[in-house]
């Protein structure tokens, strides 16, 4: 009886019913013991907060947290294999979204139940979403995405991206057919910088125009500084390198993606010659300097009131899609607590996407994305996180570990 009981059944639609469990809020902390949640199709219906089994308060011994929110991946890149961090401009769609659906199912694994994919090449992202949108009960899984990213000519990521070409079009013109293009925001790069400032203030006025968020990835102080006084929604990569920053950051809104698993990995020995060999824009002081950069700074950042959202950059070699769960410890080893580190990868992510009114949180009318652990998440977040029981996305069960 101290195990959550599930409940399924059919009638005119489909209700699953998943009782005494503990729900976690994870806007406020706070932890509802021995709540019935219902599910009606790929809504949470009901949470009763007065459910008693059998008539008595049993102690429960799961958790439900919200689906998790990696806020930074690339679903189609090619990260294991001989071709690993390579575009295969010849590759077939067909191949390139087994490979994506295989990338959906590893981060189901970890309770991750939504994707913000960050560029794509031919906007492949864009059709995948599409594809899941049409039958989400085949894929269960939502994907947010950016399309292509915009860049310039030898610039990072260029072979994949477009290529902005002031004497073809203006950058807001750029923007505006990005976006019209089906693209859910846009996602500039920005190293060295690409771009001045200026020229980033047109795309955030196109994007604003537009009522879409603009990501801006961006790798050292100056062109975080850049992206900050640009008016970018999330600055990608990022961490906030003084407190006037911070200030700034909260003032305007701003949510920081830190990436910071894709750091350590980047500039792991192990990788990093595999790495150069493929990524002809950066050497090998970058990555070292940008993993310093982070581990200097992301503890102020952490600390303060400054939005930070969980993000892997899972896709570029050598992160993998599963690597959410280890980017959150590292947010606690730096001074968060789990509940802030929770709150990145679920509340916060969603406010931050524009789709906390979908999912992000447990409440009745959401999208039911919900990871159901074996401890609690606010005691040991990564502990929680290595023992997920069962993944329910957009109301269907995506992933069960039972043993």
């Amino acid at each position: 009886m101290n195990k959550c009981i599930y409940r399924k059944f059919y009638q005119s639609n489909s209700c699953l019913e998943i009782v005494n469990i503990n729900l976690v809020d994870v806007k406020t902390g706070t932890i509802w013991p021995n709540v019935k949640i219902i599910i009606k199709d790929d809504k949470i219906y009901k949470i009763d907060k007065n459910y008693t089994l059998n008539n008595n308060k049993i102690l429960s011994t799961n958790w439900a947290i919200p689906g998790l929110i990696d806020s930074h991946v690339h679903l189609f890149e090619i990260h294991e294999g001989e071709n690993k961090g390579r575009i295969l401009k010849s590759e077939f769609f067909e191949y390139k979204k087994q490979r994506a659906i295989k990338n959906i199912n590893d981060a189901l694994s970890v309770g991750i139940t939504c994707v913000r994919d960050v560029g794509a090449y031919k906007a492949y992202n864009n059709k995948l979403r599409d594809m899941i949108e049409k039958d989400p009960q085949k894929y269960k899984f939502r994907i947010i995405s950016c399309g292509n990213h915009i860049t310039k000519k030898n610039g990072h990521w260029h072979d994949r991206g477009v290529i902005w070409d002031s004497n073809k079009c203006t950058l807001s013109e750029a923007v505006t057919n990005e976006l019209l293009s089906g693209s859910d925001f846009i996602k500039v790069m920005n190293d060295d910088p690409i771009f001045n400032l200026s020229e980033l203030r047109e795309i955030s006025t196109a994007c604003k125009r537009m009522k879409r968020k603009f990501a801006c990835h961006a790798f050292t102080e100056k062109t975080i500084s850049i992206a900050l006084m640009a008016g970018a929604d999330t600055i990608e990569h990022a961490a906030c390198f003084s407190e006037d920053f911070c200030q700034s950051a909260i003032i305007n809104d701003v949510s920081v993606c830190p990436t910071l698993v894709a750091a350590i990995d980047s500039a792991n020995p192990l990788y990093l010659k595999d790495i150069l060999n493929f990524n002809d824009d950066c050497q090998a002081d970058d990555f070292r300097n940008w993993k310093n950069f982070l581990l200097k700074h992301l503890p102020r950042t952490l600390k303060s009131d400054v939005r930070i959202i969980a993000g892997t950059d899972a896709g570029t070699f050598p992160t993998s899609f599963n690597s959410l769960p280890i980017e959150l410890k590292y947010f606690c080893d730096l001074g968060a607590s789990n509940l802030k580190a929770l709150q990145s990868a679920t509340i916060n992510a969603a406010k931050a996407l524009g789709i906390d009114n979908i999912t992000g949180s447990l409440d009745e009318n959401k999208s039911a994305d919900i990871v159901i652990l074996s401890h609690n998440p606010l005691k040991n977040l990564y502990k929680a996180l290595s023992k997920i029981k069962i993944v329910i996305s957009r109301g269907q069960i995506a992933f069960t570990n039972l043993n």
